[in-house]
């Protein structure tokens, strides 16, 4: 890269046709160093599954509510998706560290605020991402999220926040209660028939059993759980969202018709075949991907405006407190992993040439 400044484009995405413009109108006006838009989130297939893991990132009990997430924010902000930098940021950090398979963005950025640099987030600026569409990709994503932002201590201690490891503090505060619960509780007191003696809110004789406190202690952190869980499914239910749409057939031109692919594409008066990703013409390969707009007219097909509705079915809203579990059980076990293999990973930051 030559340039004075620097975008990095994350896949699962796409992007306004006046994203790169807007980046750099946004930066010139604050003086910032690294801007960027919200993450609008996108579902990648039309099942109820799709649908519930979007709400799940529009929720801030899914994710954590961070800025980059609302879709009005605007300010200055520790971190933005994906970036847009003036060069001389990499000049004088560095670049991302590869070392761990992801938030390298959050260690990278919180390494530019040290030196100085300054990160804005603008709405003006749209950038659209595809959420996972499957409870088991999420896992494997959340999984590598939570080992990733463990691993990171290591790099940089100073780039996660606390908030990164509240589901690694609840899910090990689980198993060490669960623990207690298993080992010290006397014979029989942890049954199912035994439950409701347990007077959950009256802990004055908790010293008298250590396992019966610790059971007392799981059981209201579960409750707590599932109703902060119960409320953000009845805001999910309330809240009115837009899904944005990249699909041509959500997309009007200026004229009315909707863009259309093109099977033969003429280049100086010769036919080429549409079809073939590359075709020879004269002797020279052409580069014709499978799927063309027909006329300058028609607009960029990403979701630059056309929007549709959000699809808050029954099924997605049904779907939610599992895709829920799942978020915070798949990035909290990550972290816990990530803590625990911590001493043996090994930092293999890119050096600076």
């Amino acid at each position: 890269a030559k340039g004075r400044y620097i975008a990095r484009m994350d896949a699962h995405a796409v992007y306004g046709k006046d994203y790169l413009k807007n980046c750099l109108e946004v930066m010139e006006a604050t003086k910032a160093d690294n801007v960027g838009g919200p993450a609008l989130s996108l579902p990648s297939s039309k099942t109820a599954m799709a649908h519930s893991i979007v709400l799940a990132h529009l929720s801030p009990f899914g994710l954590g509510g961070g800025t980059f997430r609302n879709p009005n924010a605007e300010g200055w902000v520790e971190t933005v998706w994906p970036g847009f930098y003036r060069r001389e940021v990499f000049e004088k950090v560095g670049y991302l560290t590869f070392s761990v398979p992801r938030a390298e963005d959050i260690e990278f950025n919180a390494r530019a605020r040290e030196a100085g640099f300054k990160i804005y987030l603008s709405p003006k600026i749209k950038s659209y991402y595809y959420c996972r569409d499957t409870l088991k990709k999420i896992w494997i994503q959340r999984w590598s999220d939570g080992v990733s932002i463990a691993r990171i201590l290591k790099i940089n201690p100073k780039a996660p926040r606390l908030r990164h490891f509240i589901p690694l503090i609840f899910i090990s505060s689980l198993l060490l209660l669960s623990a207690l619960a298993l080992i010290s509780a006397p014979p029989g007191s942890i049954s199912l028939t035994s439950l409701k003696g347990l007077n959950l809110f009256n802990l004055s004789n908790v010293s008298n059993s250590i396992g019966l406190a610790a059971t007392r202690l799981l059981l209201l952190e579960l409750l707590a759980y599932f109703s902060a869980m119960l409320l953000a499914v009845i805001q999910a239910g309330k809240t009115k969202f837009t899904v944005y749409s990249s699909k041509f057939e959500n997309v009007t031109g200026q004229d009315g018709n909707q863009p259309q692919p093109v099977n033969n594409l003429t280049v100086n008066g010769q036919t080429v075949n549409g079809k073939q990703e590359n075709s020879t013409l004269n002797g020279q390969t052409v580069n014709c991907p499978l799927t063309r707009l027909r006329a300058s007219k028609q607009p960029d097909p990403t979701p630059n405006v056309p929007t549709v509705n959000g699809k808050r079915s029954f099924g997605s809203l049904a779907l939610l407190p599992v895709v829920f579990v799942t978020l915070h059980f798949s990035y909290g076990l990550g972290s816990l992993w990530g803590l625990i293999s911590l001493p043996l990973f090994v930092n293999r930051k890119l050096e600076n040439r």
